[in-house]
């Protein structure tokens, strides 16, 4: 029975038997009011405060009291021989429960009739924003025939009295049948409806229904909304014990309308089924769940929630969180989550993670080559506890191959913040470091606060430290490594670098400052999208052979350069913008150096010049193109050389004199030179492509090309033919004409003068060739020279250029005279030997034609043994000769 109708009736028989009492003794009539309030407390256990009394008409009687202070009762009617036929009303701003006190407005009136053992009560009004009548009987300590109503109370201030959370808000109704109930037994129903009212938020109907039988109470609850419900059945009180149990199921077909209730926009349906109990106090509810693809076996026992999940769908997970998984995967584990201390364990093992296809999949399979989406992560799980409103937890997603795992994580709720380690291991990259981030105050700002320490592929330690937002970012970072890389190579060199990156991602200012390749270095630029734009770069006294080794050339020249580059526009596919190169006191294989170029880009092409001085070799590069798109370059050149020795240590050979060329040179897959030389008198038209350089040569004079050599020239002469030369096999091919080619004095036409009375410089030879070839340190040639009555043959030459040394035959008729002989020795003093019975016999063939005539001597020599008696004549004076000689 609620207190208030409780405290009614007891104020009101209580208040009726000191009415008796003081009616019918002298002690009452003489008594005040303050002892009939006292005694009336007393008898009731309840504070009663008599305001007046009005005897003088009995049995017609009048009262009125002030009950717990809030209650005012007033009496009016009839009370004669312990029978009661009394009017009642009662008012207050308050009601009063053993929970709280309740500001409200309380308006009932009713009829007390019967016998003062056998009371019936009846009434009616205002309770709790809404409307009740009830009626009931009153048989010593028996109530009987109870029977109370309550229409369109205030469900929130109705939960209140009773000390419980107004979880429904509206207007409820509420039906209490009850046959008796005393302090020993009961038994009745309760019935209690709250109809389209709020539920946290919601609408819901609300069905209460509880029968009563003594200590044993069996209930069932339904909590019916249009996307969700929730019975409660089967359910069981033993009151002595204090224990209920019951069976539950809840269907929620939408998640979204609970948003209010749960305090987050949850997708989806969710279906669970299981029982509940209470027992001293404790709520345990046990359930089970298939609702995510796999099972959910939870217990909630003294506050300590339990799950055991098996084959969860990640999938169905992150859609009722209405966020988008990165991933798909089934999960399988254990969570433990402690309601009063807040605390929470969990570990699961994650099986079969996929990534989705993403912009991150994709930039990976673009600029790594690492395609994540056909991967599977069999190597993976997830630990976490939460502690302290510090969640801590180590994911593990990983294969024989890729891994990417985040441990020691603390989010601290807090601070909003994150603090994590990050190992991440991709097909030939890394990154491992400390991450921290950290939500700013909501209020003003949305950036996160990022600080990050860590490696890049093992070497290179970068560091970050500043805001990012979902647009925007504000970092400082320096970078530092022990090596430089490139596109093509790594070398070993000190990298500092330090600078900052602002604005949008799309629009991103990029610029920074330090130490590389020896040198100072300093850049900024506007990165939009992927266009590098307003690119300025500078770089001073950097190593330039680190530089070139870098790019691709490490025979590059040693020296100190300076770099200006200016782009108003960088992407992969063009550019446009300009650049200077500056190389000064460089040394190229012991040479000094000096060169200065400059490069303008425009779209895909390229305009470069170059200017170069080389140990007194000017070299100079002017109209360079340079097409992108198709791999082209081409460009004018001219070189300078005041004297070949100085080359030596390039070219690999001491050569003299000056030269001077002109031509231009392409590259398309191959570099190709081609030039014009008129440094040797004639024109030399050459062509270098393929490893192969290809030579014309017209009217060049021999002994201008011969003065290139250490050794010393015997010939002048115009040469016109063509010269090969393979640089792999190192292979010379000449085959050349000489035209009016004459001997130079020297110590081979000497030794023949001496010898023979021949005077080689009278002759000019108009039919002449030179062939040979070169390879491996050693020449092998055969020099014709001829006109229509002389020839000089020197055949089957060997010339060795690294001992200097050469071996020839040599035959000639001129003069009147003919000879051979042979060549051999130092090239700079060569040993001549004629042969004594060639020459001996042409002298006797020349007397005999002088004394028989050309023909005779012809004739006779046709004879059998005609040629005898000369032969062994001349083999006798050629070794009497050769004796002296």
């Amino acid at each position: 029975m609620p207190p208030i109708l409780r405290y009614i009736s007891y104020s009101i028989v209580l208040i009726l038997l000191l009415c008796f009492y003081f009616l019918y003794t002298s002690a009452g009539q003489q008594n005040t009011y303050s002892i009939l309030s006292y005694l009336a407390s007393k008898k009731s256990h309840t504070k009663i405060e008599i305001k007046s009394i009005d005897l003088y008409s009995y049995p017609y009687i009048k009262a009125e009291a002030l009950v717990e202070n809030n209650y005012t009762v007033s009496l009016n009617g009839l009370a004669k021989k312990s029978h009661l036929d009394i009017n009642y009303t009662i008012t207050s701003d308050c009601i009063q429960s053993r929970v709280c006190s309740l500001y409200d407005s309380v308006n009932l009136y009713g009829k007390i009739t019967g016998h003062s053992k056998d009371i019936n009560i009846t009434g009616k009004g205002k309770l709790l924003d809404g409307y009740t009548h009830y009626q009931l009987r009153k048989q010593k300590k028996t109530y009987k025939d109870v029977h109370l109503t309550l229409e369109e109370v205030n469900a929130s201030k109705l939960f209140k009295l009773f000390g419980q959370k107004a979880i429904f808000k509206g207007k409820a109704t509420a039906q209490l049948d009850f046959d008796y109930f005393n302090k020993h037994h009961k038994k009745g129903s309760i019935l209690y409806d709250v109809k389209e009212n709020n539920f946290s938020g919601f609408l819901a109907d609300l069905h209460i229904k509880v029968d009563v039988k003594d200590e044993k109470y069996t209930f069932l609850i339904d909590v019916i909304a249009p996307d969700a419900s929730l019975h409660i059945t089967k359910g069981t009180y033993q009151q002595k014990q204090k224990y209920a149990h019951a069976f539950y199921t809840l269907d929620i077909k939408d998640l979204t309308t609970l948003k209010s209730l749960l305090k987050q926009n949850y997708l989806g349906s969710f279906n669970a089924f299981g029982e509940m109990e209470y027992t001293h106090k404790n709520l345990k509810i046990k359930g089970l769940s298939k609702s995510l693809g796999g099972l959910i076996d939870f217990v909630y026992n003294k506050k300590v929630l339990t799950l055991d999940y098996k084959d969860i769908s990640l999938k169905n997970v992150m859609q009722r969180l209405s966020t988008a998984s990165a991933f798909y995967a089934n999960i399988t584990g254990h969570l433990q989550y402690d309601v009063d201390k807040k605390n929470m364990r969990t570990n699961a093992i994650l099986k079969d993670i996929q990534f989705k296809p993403s912009s991150f999949a994709t930039t990976l399979k673009k600029k790594f080559n690492v395609d994540i989406v056909h991967e599977k992560f069999e190597n993976s799980s997830f630990d976490a506890t939460y502690k302290n409103h510090i969640f801590a937890s180590k994911i593990t997603i990983a294969n024989k191959k890729t891994h990417i795992i985040l441990k020691n994580t603390k989010i601290d709720s807090r601070k909003n913040s994150i603090d994590t380690s990050i190992d991440l291991r991709i097909p030939k990259h890394t990154l491992n470091g400390k991450l921290y981030l950290q939500r700013l105050n909501e209020k003003f700002t949305k950036d996160v606060y990022v600080k990050f320490d860590g490696l890049v592929e093992k070497y290179y330690h970068l560091k970050l430290d500043g805001l990012v937002s979902q647009k925007l970012l504000n970092l400082d970072y320096t970078l530092q490594a022990n090596r430089v890389p490139s596109h093509l190579c790594t070398i070993e060199d000190t990298l500092n670098l330090k600078g900052h990156l602002s604005g949008a991602f799309e629009h991103l200012d990029i610029g920074g400052q330090g130490r590389v390749l020896d040198g100072n270095v300093s850049f900024h630029t506007l990165k939009v999208g992927s266009e590098l734009k307003n690119l300025t770069l500078t770089m001073k006294q950097i190593h330039s052979l680190k530089l070139s080794t870098l790019l691709g050339y490490p025979i590059f020249p040693v020296g100190k350069a300076t770099i200006h580059a200016n782009f108003d526009s960088l992407t992969k596919e063009q550019m446009r913008g300009k650049l200077s190169y500056d190389l000064h006191h460089a040394k190229y294989k012991s040479l000094p150096l000096d060169l200065k170029s400059n490069v303008v880009f425009k779209g895909t092409k390229q305009t470069f010049s170059s200017q170069i001085n080389l140990a007194g070799t000017h070299i100079h590069i002017s109209k360079g193109e340079h097409n992108l798109r198709t791999k082209q370059t081409r460009a004018m050149y001219t070189i300078d050389v005041k004297n070949l020795e100085s080359l030596k240590p390039i070219v690999g050979k001491n050569f003299h004199g000056p030269f001077y060329a002109m031509g231009k040179l392409t590259y398309h897959k191959d570099l190709a030179i081609r030039g014009l030389s008129k440094t040797f008198g004639g024109n030399i038209d050459f062509l270098y492509k393929k490893d192969m350089l290809y030579l014309d040569l017209e009217s060049v004079s021999f002994s201008r090309i011969m003065g290139l050599f250490s050794y010393p020239s015997i010939l002048k002469a115009r040469v016109n033919g063509n010269i090969n030369y393979n640089f792999n096999k190192d292979l010379l091919l000449v085959k050349t004409h000489l035209n009016h080619a004459k001997f130079l004095p020297s110590d081979l036409v000497e030794n023949i003068f001496q010898k023979s009375s021949i005077n080689l410089l009278r002759e000019t030879f108009t039919k002449s060739t030179l062939e040979g070839n070169y390879q491996k340190n050693n020449i092998f040639a055969n020099l014709k020279l001829a006109n229509n009555k002389s020839h000089f043959y020197l055949l089957n030459t060997q010339i060795n250029t690294k001992q200097n040394t050469i071996h020839a035959f040599f035959d000639f008729n001129m003069q009147q005279q003919a000879f051979s002989g042979k060549i051999s020795g130092s090239l700079n003093k060569p040993t001549v030997d004629l042969n004594m019975q060639k020459l001996i016999k042409y002298q006797m063939d020349k007397q005999l034609d002088t004394y028989m005539g050309k023909q005779n001597r012809k004739l006779m020599e046709s004879m059998p043994m005609g040629d005898v008696a000369k032969d062994m004549a001349a083999e006798m004076g050629g070794g009497f000769m050769d004796v002296f000689f």
